[in-house]
């Protein structure tokens, strides 16, 4: 008669495998976690970069160049006017495209902080087109701002809502940082280059 012993694991080598697999779960968890983090300022950066060439690039080519808008920095002029400007309003988790005939701050379009998008006092006739920003994140500094492009060479000014003032030099390039709600140190910045071209 033959024994036939049948084979099993013993608790130490259970034991064994169980502190293993912890080890090496605690090693990859993080670069996984950070390899998503990465993953997802990449992907928002690459959202904000494509809006904004999309927004250089109408400047440029005049899209909506012969239509009537409302004159004056903040449209409150009449239907009589021809654009020169695309604008972008930033604001909270949103931002705003219109059209302009004055380079002049639009300090009517900045609403106020109990607004809930970029859309509030832009007139209608002037209005583009309304994007939110993706996965989260807000203006970094300040929480609302305007940037402005010329049609005729897409040179750019940006304006803080909080006074007229330049926030950012054109003459040396420039950038806008935006930051995630949920976790302020994580920033992304877009940058324009002396002739008004987003860089990077």
């Amino acid at each position: 008669m033959i024994n036939c012993m049948k084979s099993a694991f013993t608790l130490v080598e259970m034991l064994i495998v169980v502190s293993l697999m912890v080890v090496v779960s605690a090693a990859t968890i993080p670069s996984f976690v950070g390899y998503l983090s990465n993953q997802d300022v990449s992907q928002a950066k690459s959202q904000l970069k494509s809006d904004l060439r999309t927004f250089e690039m109408n400047s440029l080519n005049r899209v909506y160049g012969d239509k009537l808008i409302n004159s004056g920095p903040n449209g409150t002029g009449a239907l009589v006017a021809k654009p020169a400007y695309w604008g972008i309003k930033f604001f909270k988790g949103t931002y705003c495209t219109f059209l302009s005939d004055s380079f002049n701050y639009p300090s009517n379009y900045k609403g106020s902080s109990s607004n809930t998008d970029c859309r509030t006092n832009i007139v209608s006739n002037n209005f583009v087109r309304m994007y939110s920003l993706p996965n989260g994140y807000v203006l970094h500094s300040p929480s609302c701002a305007f940037l402005m492009s010329r049609m005729k060479d897409g040179v750019l000014k940006m304006i803080n809502c909080s006074d007229s003032a330049n926030i950012t030099s054109t003459s040396s390039g420039g950038g806008i940082e935006f930051e995630k709600s949920s976790d302020t140190s994580v920033t992304i910045k877009v940058n324009w280059n002396t002739y008004g071209r987003f860089s990077n």
